[in-house]
């Protein structure tokens, strides 16, 4: 009778996920087949293979460049396609925690073992931060880690709220948080040609980005106004996780000499270590507070969609690992434009996902990026030519020129150079406090 029916229905609503995964256009053959050419190129950068180094060779530089925005569209569409999925259903303590967490969890597998077949040790202070790394004072990496953490776990929470669009509008304008926070933190000073060339790439991103998600923005015009703010809001705070994490690691690190994998490798297992402690205190909590059966969720949609929560957890390794290796080789402030640019390359295929046309809002967008970019890239180019000529003379701006993961060149380390500036520490303490109460709202 009713109970069989009931029964039915039940079974109907745990299939159409299922359905829905294997008919996605996300997780399509070429998307499998993009992963796995993704993470050849990856995995041969990261092990020293000469003719696939980004800062040798040009050819390895374009395709590194490529995998970063192609996987980071693909992390963003297969991570909004869970969340649309489990729209019906929240995961204890949230789904946003569980979509940041088991990626990273992934990408700290995955980079210890190219660690092990590379003999480099990433478990050394990062586990128990005992004693200071030279030019590090401890904690160090911990910070940075959970800078990062909970930035990326803010920007899923945002996406879960709005559309892809909405969220890397605010997303785009993190060159411009990075550069604001590391004026007091870095002690920087204000360059106004560059300040501008910024705020002109931002705009157009911005543009761009909103226009994207008003051509496809069927879930942003179903949310409302208030979930929208939030959403902001929370996008800006993964903004401020983000350039947190990279001014502690330009701080601490400075002029040291650092592996892209060495560097990546500490930071994701830093930022694997706070989440572990976050998923056991919420642990605790659910096992005290609520039934005991807490966890059952996510492993029954682990079994229910393996292959969407793979290919989350490996595109996010695979676009964090090549962005690192492209800062490897970058400055900071070019890498800071690529990343905006990497937005708006998002934006637009989300867009072309969506069956939405490239408007004419969006193309103005595109040009006042390229605007902002070609007037900074000017401004780098007559920087360089008036440096070469005082390269023999002590300069006070060098972190400001330095890439955050600095070339190999052998430069002195200053005494303080590790010392973090008590308003980043105290940045980076609102963010985790921040981040650990919003599973209280279930985001």
């Amino acid at each position: 009778g009713s109970g069989s029916t009931r029964s039915n229905n039940r079974n109907c609503n745990h299939s159409v996920p299922l359905l829905l995964s294997t008919n996605s256009m996300v997780l399509s053959l070429h998307t499998y087949v993009g992963l796995a050419a993704s993470s050849l190129i990856v995995a041969l950068a990261l092990q020293n293979v000469k003719w696939m180094q980004p800062k040798n060779n040009i050819c390895a530089l374009f395709a590194v460049g490529v995998v970063w925005f192609w996987t980071s569209a693909i992390w963003a569409a297969v991570t909004k396609d869970i969340q649309m999925q489990l729209s019906g259903s929240i995961l204890y303590p949230s789904t946003s925690m569980w979509l940041t967490f088991l990626p990273q969890g992934f990408s700290s597998l995955c980079v210890q073992l190219f660690a092990m077949i590379g003999g480099t040790s990433l478990i050394e202070r990062i586990v128990v931060p005992a004693r200071s790394e030279e030019g590090m004072c401890v904690g160090t990496w911990q910070l940075a880690g959970a800078a990062y953490f909970f930035g990326q776990l803010f920007t899923v929470e945002s996406l879960g709220l709005n559309s892809p669009g909405v969220v890397f509008a605010v997303k785009a304008i993190e060159p411009l948080s990075t550069a604001m926070l590391a004026l007091p933190v870095l002690q920087k000073s204000f360059n106004m040609q560059l300040f501008l060339a910024i705020i002109v790439a931002c705009m157009g991103i911005s543009v761009t980005a909103y226009a994207g998600s008003s051509s496809s923005g069927s879930v942003a015009r179903t949310s409302g106004h208030s979930t929208t703010h939030l959403a902001i809001a929370l996008a800006i705070l993964a903004n401020i996780g983000y350039s947190s994490r990279s001014c502690v690691l330009k701080k601490s690190l400075g002029n040291r000499n650092m592996h892209p994998l060495e560097s990546f490798g500490k930071i994701t297992m830093a930022a694997s270590q706070v989440g572990i402690i976050l998923v056991v205190f919420w642990a605790v909590i659910g096992l005290r507070l609520f039934h005991p059966a807490s966890f059952r969720d996510i492993m029954f949609q682990l079994h229910l969609r393996p292959t969407a929560w793979l290919a989350a957890s490996v595109s996010y390794f695979l676009y964090q690992a090549a962005s690192v290796l492209l800062l490897d080789c970058l400055m900071v402030e070019t890498h800071s434009l690529l990343v905006a640019l990497k937005h708006v390359f998002v934006v637009v295929i989300a867009s072309v996902m969506t069956h939405h046309a490239v408007n004419a809002t969006m193309i103005g967008g595109l040009l006042a990026v390229c605007a902002g970019v070609c007037w900074y890239a000017h401004s780098q180019n007559s920087k360089g030519r008036n440096e070469t000529s005082t390269e023999d003379t002590p300069n006070t701006d060098d972190l400001e020129d330095s890439p955050l993961l600095p070339q190999a060149v052998n430069k002195k380390i200053h005494d303080d150079s590790g010392r973090l500036p008590l308003v980043l520490r105290g940045v980076v303490a609102v963010v985790i406090i921040a981040g650990s109460l919003t599973p209280l709202f279930h985001l």
